[in-house]
């Protein structure tokens, strides 16, 4: 669990909904299989805006969502699951350049 937390923390591209929803999705056994309703009351959010989150998060590869059925062809909850994209750490390359006066 910490080095979900610690992984996710350390993406400064991702919004605080975005770390939010990785969090409560990557402490959850993995792969998960949280409702939308639960992840919205863990992260005490909108169901809207975890649906919104959930699928930014999917177009941009840090998170992966399969539809499952019952046996009658009834939907139930998805499965979630991180990427290996949380778990890399992004880096910040950095020019300097030297300027004479």
């Amino acid at each position: 669990m910490n080095e979900v937390i610690k992984s996710i923390g350390g993406i400064r591209s991702l919004t605080a909904n975005q770390k939010l929803v990785l969090i409560v999705v990557g402490i959850d056994y993995q792969p998960s299989t949280l409702s939308v309703d639960e992840i919205a009351r863990r992260a005490s959010t909108s169901k809207k805006t975890i649906t919104t989150t959930i699928q930014q998060l999917c177009a941009r590869g840090y998170l992966t969502k399969r539809a499952r059925f019952d046996e009658d062809g009834g939907q139930l909850s998805n499965v979630y699951k991180l990427t290996e994209k949380v778990f890399k750490r992004e880096t910040t390359t950095c020019v300097l350049r030297t300027v004479k006066l």
